[in-house]
């Protein structure tokens, strides 16, 4: 019984957890910081509103594009055009991208 226990135990903690948050979008916000690099072609954003952390990332206080995801390079553009601009965005976010919240969708007004 204690076996059956232990093992019931070891396989849930050893099982990959799935996120099961949905995705969120934010409120229009101001970008106020943007960088890009080191070591592939990723995009962090900071905005002038509350961080939204759906999945509890571990570093929530900056969002990160994914560069292998399909829109990554229309995200960015319109995250640039946004920050020079001076317009504001609102994100959708989903996941976590090395710790950082995931921006899987952008709007511009």
């Amino acid at each position: 019984m204690f076996r059956k226990l232990v093992i019931g135990f070891l396989a849930t903690i050893l099982t990959p957890q799935v996120a099961n948050a949905a995705p969120v979008t934010t409120s229009f916000g101001t970008i106020t910081q943007i960088g890009g690099g080191w070591v592939g072609a990723f995009l962090s954003v900071q905005l002038s509103i509350p961080i939204v952390n759906p999945d509890g990332c571990t570093y929530a206080g900056t969002y990160m594009t994914d560069p292998t995801m399909g829109g990554s390079q229309l995200f960015n553009s319109i995250l640039l055009s946004a920050y020079m601009g001076g317009k504001q965005v609102s994100l959708v976010i989903d996941g976590c991208m090395d710790g950082f919240p995931k921006i899987i969708a952008v709007y511009s007004h």
